[in-house]
């Protein structure tokens, strides 16, 4: 008699079995994820733990880890991380009033005066000095103590000086460079000055600044340059990653022409690529290279600019594309809480988290847009596609096997 066949499946088959669950699991994780980022908004906890994240991580060395990356990298890391603690909170919040007092030493620290122009007028540079000054603000704001208070006047003074004396309105950040984006932080920082301390003269440079920058605004956007020669002379025209940062700031300065601003903005910018919503880096109609300032460019999209569009969205209370934002960071950015706060991308670059905790914590300003017709993201078609891997692997068998007859064995 011949032995029985045993019936057993073969090892390869076994194996593929087992990535065929792996993968409908990993599928349906998928699909859960995007939904549940469409049902439940991120909110102040996200960001609580995202600066819980940050702190952690710059106190391992993170700032000067990101300095090594990003010509900025260290005073960036440090500076957003004392703003998104501050700007949502009251005065007399200790932990936040912590945060922003450790940011604000260490911009004025060795490494973190160190990439900037030490005898620049104001000194260090525009960019260190403006937002050097919107954090000192925050910091007198939540201690209310007099000294810090003594501290903004000292640093407002100074810019409102340069500002005065600049002949064209916009200072440079190192010798012979100039970004009308630095300018703005440290004009809008000299308008949040005004709530802490009375400084002469301040209030004058503010109300004049936006009809003396008039002059280099581009003719097909309406909207500020992004690079300016240092005798004014326009070198780039409007690009998001400097853009979006002004439009988080210019509602301190004039919320109207800052609205007219946003409205251009979101016409020129922003688009749906794939069912996503993105900041094209250059305007729509124009192509353009990613640099140190865009990050990689994905069909014309900038994520850097796409994140910071976050911030401005949210001052002129354009509550749709910033939902859209918002989500589709949380969605793509690979969010992973530990038991030291939330960190995204597994926290191997803390100065995007830091500008998205950032972005996330600027309040609505006053005489905003509203929503605007941004498109929204398809997160209809994205649950579809993560769907679409388990669903193949699901029915396909089954659908052969209904029109596949089995051989007979008898």
């Amino acid at each position: 008699m011949l032995p029985a066949v045993i019936d057993s499946p073969r090892p390869r088959r076994r194996v593929a079995r087992v990535l065929g669950v792996v993968v409908v699991a990993l599928s349906v994780l998928a699909a859960c994820r995007v939904a549940w980022v469409v049902a439940v908004p991120t909110g102040d906890g996200e960001r609580a733990e995202q600066v819980r994240f940050l702190e952690s991580a710059l106190a391992g060395g993170a700032g000067e880890d990101m300095q090594a990356l990003f010509p900025e990298g260290y005073f960036f890391t440090h500076v957003l991380t004392g703003l998104a603690a501050a700007r949502p909170a009251a005065p007399g919040d200790a932990d936040a009033l912590r945060v922003a007092r450790t940011a604000l030493d260490a911009l004025g620290s060795p490494a973190g005066t160190a990439p900037f122009p030490a005898t620049a007028q104001p000194a260090n540079g525009v960019f260190w000095a403006g937002w050097s000054l919107a954090l000192a603000v925050e910091v007198a704001r939540l201690s209310e103590r007099a000294e810090d208070r003594t501290d903004v006047a000292r640093r407002a003074g100074e810019l409102r000086d340069a500002l005065t004396a600049d002949a064209d309105g916009f200072l440079e950040a190192y010798p012979g460079q100039v970004w009308p984006c630095d300018t703005v932080v440290a004009v809008a920082a000299l308008a949040r000055s005004r709530a802490v301390a009375a400084v002469p003269g301040v209030d004058e440079a503010v109300e004049w600044w936006t009809a003396r920058t008039r002059a280099v605004r581009d003719p097909a956007t309406g909207l500020l340059p992004h690079r300016l020669a240092a005798d004014g002379t326009v070198l780039e025209g409007p690009r998001a990653s400097s853009q979006a940062l002004m439009l988080a700031f210019l509602p301190d300065i004039d919320p109207g022409a800052a609205a007219t601003d946003y409205r251009r903005f979101v016409e020129a910018f922003v688009v749906r690529e794939l069912g996503l919503v993105g900041v094209r880096e250059y305007p729509v109609g124009t192509e353009g290279e990613g640099d140190v300032d865009s990050g990689p460019l994905i069909a014309g999209v900038s994520l850097s600019a796409s994140a910071v569009a976050l911030a401005a969205a949210d001052r002129q209370g354009d509550t749709g594309l910033a939902a859209t934002l918002d989500a589709e960071a949380e969605l793509f950015a690979l969010p992973v809480p530990w038991f030291d706060g939330r960190r995204y991308a597994f926290g191997l670059l803390p100065v995007a988290d830091a500008f998205l905790a950032w972005a996330r914590a600027e309040p609505a300003a006053a005489g905003g847009t509203g929503p605007t017709d941004a498109p929204g993201w398809l997160w209809p078609v994205w649950l579809l596609v993560a769907l679409l891997p388990g669903a193949a692997l699901v029915l396909v068998p089954r659908t052969r096997r209904l029109l596949v007859p089995a051989h007979s064995t008898g």
